[in-house]
């Protein structure tokens, strides 16, 4: 896995989760407190890898 992506609208999660996944040598390629952050942090070129998201955020949310 070439990377991965923590988003969710607590800012507080958002640092627990990077923590836990740091220590564990997962690479973090960034994080993300709204939807448009975390769209922004999507590369076509990355080469894969995962969001670990909420459902719902101030800016959009998941497909009911």
């Amino acid at each position: 896995m070439r990377s991965i992506i923590i988003a969710f609208p607590d800012a507080a999660i958002v640092q627990k989760i990077k923590d836990i996944m740091m220590s564990h040598n997962f690479p973090i390629r960034g994080q993300a407190t709204n939807a448009s952050m975390a769209l922004r942090l999507i590369s076509p070129d990355d080469g894969g890898g995962l969001i670990i998201c909420g459902a719902r955020f101030p800016d959009m949310a998941a497909i009911h």
